[in-house]
């Protein structure tokens, strides 16, 4: 179980309290573990990317996912960086760039303006797992076709997708779980980012996994932004 432990700091503090708080004190501690011990994380079976617990303070839920997707994005901004210092043909590298996300489907971002409407959290958490799903996944595969040829950017996108997966995705599960709401499990072949294959066909491998890099980032980028703008307006409910 999660506590928010900034609401416990005057209750543990037995130095501010009467004989009376303090035994109330002990009470409240007993009854704390005793309901920890019967809420031990649970794997998420269907799909095991997740151990779900349950969650005493929602809003330090979205804080804890709001500071991983500041981390993500940095290292983004470093991966795009990263790419372009090393690469020689700058100009056609960003043609290629801007023509692979121009053809690019990505989730139509309505459930911001939904979430306004509605004021639905469950299912506007559930919206944003989705769309998580797909980088998560289009990350692993990316890693595994860079592999033989890019070493340098296979630690960064592994600490973006572990970041995703540990902070956000399963952070996002634990607030579903909170609010009694499912969410749908993770299936790669279904939930990745699709890149056009013939844009890219007449290309060295390594050069489309370069693209491939960029673009993701500056999606994540991009999404980032659009998720933390959710994100403050549901902690405003928290306030």
């Amino acid at each position: 179980m999660r506590l928010c432990t900034k609401g416990l700091v005057i209750l543990l503090d037995s130095s501010l309290l009467s004989p009376k708080l303090r035994l109330f004190k002990r009470i409240i501690l007993i009854l704390i573990i005793i309901h920890s011990t019967e809420t031990a994380p649970v794997l998420d079976k269907p799909d095991q990317l997740c151990f779900i617990v349950e969650t005493l303070c929602i809003k330090c839920e979205l804080h804890r996912i709001h500071k991983a997707l500041t981390k993500v994005n940095g290292t983004a901004h470093s991966i795009e960086n990263h790419v372009f210092r090393n690469i020689i043909t700058t100009g056609r590298f960003s043609s290629l760039i801007d023509s692979v996300i121009d053809h690019i489907q990505m989730p139509s971002l309505v459930w911001p303006h939904r979430f306004a409407r509605q004021n639905n959290i469950g299912k506007m958490t559930s919206d944003m797992h989705d769309t998580l799903l797909l980088f998560y996944n289009t990350i692993e595969i990316l890693i595994e076709e860079g592999q033989t040829f890019e070493g340098d950017l296979d630690k960064p996108f592994r600490d973006i997708q572990s970041g995703l997966r540990d902070d956000v995705i399963c952070t996002i599960r634990i607030i579903l779980y909170s609010y009694s709401t499912q969410w749908s499990l993770n299936n790669r072949d279904e939930k990745q980012i699709h890149f056009q294959i013939n844009q890219l066909s007449r290309e060295a491998p390594s050069i489309q996994y370069r693209v491939k890099s960029v673009v993701l980032a500056r999606l994540l980028k991009e999404w980032i932004s659009n998720l933390a703008s959710v994100i403050r307006s549901i902690e405003k409910k928290f306030a």
